[in-house]
Formats: C-alpha cells, structure tokens, sequence
C-alpha cells in the first residue's frame, strides 16, 4: 500500500514537471498548443492525485503495527497420505 501511494505521489508530480513551461516550450512554439500541453498535463496530475487520496481513504485504518511484520511465518506441513485428492476415492 506504501509503494502504491509512493508511486502515485511521483507519478502526479511527473506530470507537473512534464507540464511546466520549460519542458512544454522545447515541444513547440505554437500558444495553443503549448497550453493544450499543460493542460493535459495538468489533468494526468490531477488524475493521480485524485487516485492517492482515494486509497488513502478507503486503506486509513489498515495499517499493520510493527509487531506483526517480524512474526515468523510457519508453513503448514501437508500429509499426502492424509489428503483426499480427487473426492473419487472410494
């Protein structure tokens, strides 16, 4: 969930850089298209700003406190012998 939102804070601010006038005035030199260009930008930002406020609603909450993360995880020992395999066995 970290990384998720990591990734959309960045990709957001991507967006904000790859619509500021440096980076659109390299593009091209019409006005019109060089707004069409932020604005478009703009919007991806917008979209993924939008997208991490909306994780960070529906996961508050959710955390996992510290303790949990360190447990050992014990795998479960599976008896061939004790398994029913296709329900047939009769």
């Amino acid at each position: 969930m970290r990384r998720v939102l990591e990734f959309l804070k960045w990709k957001s601010s991507d967006w904000l850089r790859k619509g500021c006038p440096e980076a659109t005035a390299v593009l091209s030199t019409c006005p019109y298209q060089l707004e069409g260009l932020r604005a478009y930008a703009s919007r991806q930002a917008n979209v993924f700003d939008t997208l991490r406020a909306h994780f960070l609603g529906i996961w508050s909450g959710l955390e996992i406190p510290r303790e949990h993360l360190t447990e050992q995880v014990h795998p479960v020992r599976l008896d061939s012998d004790l398994m029913e395999l296709d329900g047939d066995d009769a």
